[in-house]
């Protein structure tokens, strides 16, 4: 256990690293150990499986993600868990890596369990990942056209990370722009110029003014003055 326990941060420190060649080999080591352990821990091995899915899908390694968090899943599923802030995160990896595999008749369905998970939990301590379910929910909404529920839940989720997170936290930034965009594609000028006008100094300072996203906003507002 210790030798695995070592594993597992070495694998943790390569991926904040960046390093996520290394943190994918360290993590499959880790659940390789994992499953020699008697008597086995399944959480805590769908906790690894979990990780090492979420590096291949930092390294695009889509279907490879998939076939991991799949496995995480019915650990959660044959163990019968209940609702669990860990068993509601597969379910939104999973969602992801179908989504980003344009498979968003899927992803709506993890997204939709997680949010009912994550209403049943009722805990405030996760409330930023209640922002994410909500905001990726109104990304596939906002694909259909369905642009005032898309809109709800991106207001929803805003609220949520504000008084959660730093008010330059990334995901605020990334909120308000997705805000104003959903905004503009209602012809709501004025929201959607207030929106890019409160998300371009927080992507500005964290990205710098050559970045394509910070063009991205300036020209928006421009179009919109």
């Amino acid at each position: 256990m210790d030798n695995l326990q070592k594993v597992e941060q070495e694998a943790k420190q390569a991926f904040q690293k960046g390093d996520f060649a290394s943190a994918k080999r360290l993590f499959a080591q880790a659940v390789t150990l994992a499953q020699s352990v008697t008597p086995p821990d399944d959480l805590y091995l769908a906790q690894l499986l979990n990780n090492l899915g979420f590096v291949c899908q930092r390294l695009k390694d889509l279907p490879s993600a998939q076939t991991y968090f799949e496995k995480a899943h019915q650990i959660y599923r044959t163990h019968k868990s209940g609702d669990s802030p860990e068993f509601a995160l597969t379910l939104h990896n999973l969602g992801r890596t179908a989504y980003m595999q344009r498979d968003s008749k899927t992803a709506w369905n993890y997204w939709t369990q997680e949010l009912d998970m994550w209403t049943r939990l009722k805990n405030p301590g996760c409330n930023h990942y209640l922002a994410s379910c909500l905001q990726s929910c109104a990304d596939v909404m906002a694909d259909a056209g369905e642009y005032t529920g898309a809109r709800r839940n991106l207001e929803q989720a805003l609220g949520l990370r504000t008084t959660v997170l730093p008010p330059n936290h990334p995901d605020i930034a990334d909120n308000l722009m997705a805000l104003g965009q959903l905004c503009e594609a209602q012809s709501d000028r004025p929201a959607a110029r207030t929106y890019f006008q409160k998300a371009l100094p927080l992507f500005l300072s964290a990205l710098g003014g050559n970045h394509p996203v910070v063009k991205e906003l300036q020209s928006s507002l421009k179009r919109l003055s």
